[in-house]
């Protein structure tokens, strides 16, 4: 408000410009740094996976092309297909037709973000190889399956958490259910981190989707190594409803040595004799 001092209007503080905070500018794709950091991450896994293949003494694997190979192929038809439903998405309904979902899929499908897509799905695939190998190495190390099956025994009051989960859920339609669930892992997951790269309208967003996937497998891979085992199926097979061997806390001699002599990721055509029911085989 405005008033006279010695004969002379005044200024207030109310008269004066105010400055508007600085609002941050939004992230742009311009800026390829969580492209480095990305490929970093992959650089230093894949340097690890390389020294412990060293260490072991044994190759990175991709058997019939099952890990890497054609896991690359399913990716790029899993792309293609959600391509086309996010150009037809895209495209307003009153002129959604073949032409015009192929104009939006060009306009939205430049070489530059063709080119970051592919980046990113390399990524995670090679993350994914690197973490397959590591996870096979894992029996050579010495199990820690007694410890874990006395966490078990005392985090259930005594009890084995199979016997109560069979008891609780039954042993037959349960079964099939559970089977459906676990078996929709790898599925979702497949297509999950596709659709995060096509449906995405930033191709950042999707990067720090992928690199959350990769953190996944690494940190996971991270818990294999930090507490080895083989699982109670080969260390306790008597504690599962309707095993005939009698429970017993600590893997067989017989079956640590055979697991040892194995080559990791086998597949059942070409599984070694001497250790037929061990998870390096298979």
């Amino acid at each position: 408000m405005n008033g006279l001092v010695n004969g002379e209007p005044s200024i207030t503080t109310s008269d004066l410009p105010t400055q508007q905070p600085a609002t941050p500018a939004p992230a742009s794709d311009d800026d390829r740094g969580w492209v480095v950091r990305l490929w970093v991450l992959v650089a230093v896994f894949a340097a690890v996976t390389i020294a412990r293949a060293v260490h072991v003494g044994i190759p990175l694997r991709d058997p019939h092309g099952a890990i890497l190979v054609n896991r690359i192929g399913l990716s790029l038809a899993i792309f293609v297909v959600l391509s086309l439903v996010d150009a037809a998405v895209r495209t307003p309904p009153p002129r959604r037709h073949l032409g015009a979902v192929a104009r939006t899929l060009r306009r939205r499908w430049t070489a530059r973000r063709l080119a970051l897509a592919a980046s990113a799905l390399l990524a995670y695939h090679l993350v994914y190889f690197c973490y397959h190998n590591l996870k096979s190495w894992d029996v050579l190390n010495q199990p820690r399956d007694t410890m874990l099956l006395r966490w078990d025994r005392a985090l259930f009051f005594g009890h084995d958490p199979a016997v109560l989960l069979h008891s609780l859920l039954g042993q037959h339609d349960a079964a099939y259910v559970l089977l459906v669930i676990y078996e929709s892992f790898s599925t979702l997951v497949s297509i999950s981190f596709v659709a995060a790269v096509v449906f995405t309208t930033r191709i950042r967003d999707g990067y720090v989707f992928i690199a959350s996937a990769a953190w996944v497998w690494i940190l996971g891979v991270g818990s294999y190594y930090l507490i080895p085992s083989l699982g109670p199926f080969y260390s306790a097979p008597g504690t599962s409803p309707g095993s005939r061997t009698r429970w017993s806390p600590t893997p067989r001699p017989d079956t640590w040595a055979s697991v040892r002599t194995c080559s990791p990721i086998r597949t059942p055509r070409t599984r070694s004799p001497r250790c037929p029911r061990s998870p390096a085989c298979t």
